[in-house]
């Protein structure tokens, strides 16, 4: 579950920051064509590529936490399934 809400925030904050780039900090940065989604003269660098890594990463997380956790529920009750005939069996 907390891999889900960490990939769905990063996700969320990985599109909103784009809609940042027309603010006029940016435009006097990046020149007068930096809009949103458009950065004009200026580039993608490191920590964006990062986060976005960070999204692709959470993402597989999340799924392979649900495929691990469903797969460990099911070997869980044979398991105990089979330590209740074990104890029974002692007890005879």
């Amino acid at each position: 579950m907390y891999d889900d809400f960490t990939a769905i925030s990063t996700g969320v904050c990985v599109g909103l920051f784009p809609m940042g780039w027309d603010a006029p900090e940016v435009r006097e940065t990046c020149g007068a064509s930096a809009d949103r989604f458009n950065l004009g003269m200026c580039s993608i660098r490191w920590a964006f590529v990062l986060a976005i890594i960070a999204l692709l990463d959470g993402l597989v997380l999340a799924i392979l936490a649900f495929v691990l956790g469903s797969r460990h529920i099911k070997l869980s009750g044979k398991l105990s399934y089979l330590n209740s005939l074990t104890l029974l069996h002692n007890y005879t």
